[in-house]
């Protein structure tokens, strides 16, 4: 939990110099609910030419939902423990904290 916290101060720290047009942000929600418009979009973003074996690779490919998973795995102190360690960051970045 606290890793994930400091990935994400280490990555907008890093990015703040960098200019928002020069940036591109996806959440892995937005991924799982379209993943090939989603990755489309990516190499749109990197100038990556469009590519039929590509649009057909990444067609084939599975994208199973396991945002969830993890609660599943950990009794319900240790959920507690992680969701309060990550609760700033995660309402920043929209999460829905009730459960």
């Amino acid at each position: 939990a606290r890793n994930w916290v400091e990935e994400l101060r280490a990555i907008e720290d890093g990015l703040a110099p960098v200019p928002a047009h020069r940036v591109m942000s996806l959440s892995y929600e937005s991924f799982l609910d379209a993943p090939v418009a989603t990755l489309q979009r990516l190499a749109d973003f990197a100038g990556l030419a469009p590519s039929r074996a590509w649009d057909r690779s990444v067609r084939s490919l599975a994208f199973p939902d396991r945002n969830e998973a993890w609660r599943a795995r950990l009794d319900d102190d240790a959920v507690r423990t992680i969701t309060e360690i990550q609760s700033d960051e995660l309402r920043k970045h929209g999460y829905a904290l009730e459960r």
